[in-house]
């Protein structure tokens, strides 16, 4: 499953070096919808932003803080969609530390889902949850084959990039959206949707940011483009599963 169900939930930022501190990392989330986050999804954030791996003795706890802010903030509005996303995104992150057999018996596929299906119903038209949809059911694709996903969960890549034309659509400027697009189909099959993910990634590189955080999403897609086009394959692939949180 997506870490972050895609640009619902945005990409995971660049380690704070450079001109990118901690600080300004923080000012520029909170130009975002992540500004609506609980307290632990930004801090587990924050922390696949710093780089810290399966190992990281904070990886976990911040997790499972995550996840427990998530399920208070949606104990406390169940119908505010965007704490659902975050507990979704959160999901998929824990799934990424503990590894695929574990999060399945775990069923974190099938509480995301329930989680996004909820958001939707809310907020039909939210691109965070469209696009978070698309990227669930592409990752879910990807991490248990076609057969199995379908007959499990009802997920496919059709309905997926359904979700993700739904969330590009709700929201046609934003950088995110497309760079998480990138990311789920370079991840699911990167040589079947090579035109689709160099349209994206040139959108994401050459598009006007909205705010700091598309900045940073911007830099990523520039970082991910200049592999692209010189077709270097392996270091690509890397940084896609750097970009979509798995662990170091």
């Amino acid at each position: 499953m997506p870490a972050c169900p895609a640009s619902s939930c945005p990409g995971t930022p660049p380690r704070s070096t450079g001109p990118w501190p901690a600080r300004r990392w923080r000012r520029a989330v909170a130009t975002t919808a992540l500004r609506s986050a609980t307290p632990g999804y930004l801090r587990l954030h924050e922390g696949r932003h710093h780089g810290w791996g399966r190992g990281h003795p904070a990886a976990s706890a911040d997790v499972e803080r995550a996840e427990a802010d998530a399920r208070k903030a949606i104990a406390a509005d169940p119908k505010a969609p965007l704490p659902r996303v975050f507990l979704a995104a959160t999901l998929g992150y824990e799934a990424r530390i503990i590894g695929t057999v574990q999060a399945k018996l775990k069923g974190y596929a099938g509480e995301a889902k329930d989680n996004l299906d909820a958001a939707l119903k809310s907020d039909p038209n939210n691109p965070w949850a469209l696009a978070a949809m698309g990227g669930w059911n592409i990752g879910v694709v990807n991490g248990g084959g076609s057969w199995l996903a379908s007959m499990m969960y009802g997920a496919t890549v059709k309905e997926g990039l359904s979700y993700y034309a739904k969330a590009m659509a709700a929201d046609p400027v934003g950088i995110p959206i497309r760079f998480q697009y990138v990311l789920s189909l370079s991840a699911y099959d990167r040589d079947s949707y090579a035109k689709e993910i160099g349209a994206a990634l040139k959108f994401a590189a050459t598009g006007k940011p909205r705010t700091a955080y598309e900045e940073v999403m911007q830099g990523q897609a520039r970082r991910l483009l200049e592999l692209f086009q010189r077709g270097d394959w392996k270091h690509y692939d890397t940084m896609v599963k750097k970009y979509q949180g798995y662990p170091d």
